[in-house]
């Protein structure tokens, strides 16, 4: 049995309504049944650990009417994650595809 920690900022938490996927953001691979109130896991503890610094998010939002917000797709700087197994080693990155399809969230995992 394995469970996922994440380790974010709570203002970039904050701030996903209007960028998601832009914030810096850990998710570490344990060991166990899982405990949200556990403190926050070091990469050495972690079967894998996939992390990535600020990007833009998929969809950023340019604007609000009375009833919405307006977002635009983004195509530049996108959200990926590093995978590192628990010596630390990357083994391979997931990141998002961008294509003629752009409000079609599409992912790759690339091995190293």
């Amino acid at each position: 049995m394995v469970w996922i920690q994440e380790d974010a900022s709570w203002l970039g938490r904050t701030m996903s309504c209007l960028s998601p996927g832009h914030r810096a953001t850990t998710y570490r691979t344990l060991q166990g049944p899982g405990n949200e109130s556990a403190p926050a896991a070091k990469d050495s503890e972690s079967m894998l650990t996939h992390s990535k610094g600020c990007t833009n998010g998929v969809m950023q939002c340019i604007g609000c009417t009375d009833e919405q917000l307006v977002f635009v797709p983004c195509c530049c700087y996108l959200p990926y994650l590093d995978t590192k197994d628990a010596s630390g080693r990357k083994v391979g990155r997931t990141q998002y595809l961008c294509d003629a399809n752009l409000c079609v969230p599409k992912f790759e995992v690339r091995l190293q």
